[in-house]
């Protein structure tokens, strides 16, 4: 693999079951986080992001009122 690629083995993140909560927590992390990748598998969303994913609740919940609304 080249340097240049993207290396997944260097992403963390959740693996989180597709649906309202679910979109509401991947919006926090992309407002909360650089260089997010979220790969739609369907049934499930997993989300890499590199070195460290930061969520948190007051993110959630704010985005979970807007999505909801």
């Amino acid at each position: 693999m080249s340097r240049t690629s993207t290396n997944v083995y260097d992403h963390v993140g959740p693996v989180l079951q597709a649906g309202t909560i679910g979109s509401a927590v991947v919006a926090a992390i992309r407002d909360l986080n650089q260089d997010v990748l979220v790969m739609d598998r369907g049934a499930y969303l997993r989300v890499l992001v590199p070195g460290r994913c930061i969520v948190t609740r007051e993110a959630i919940e704010e985005w979970h009122e807007a999505v909801v609304a």
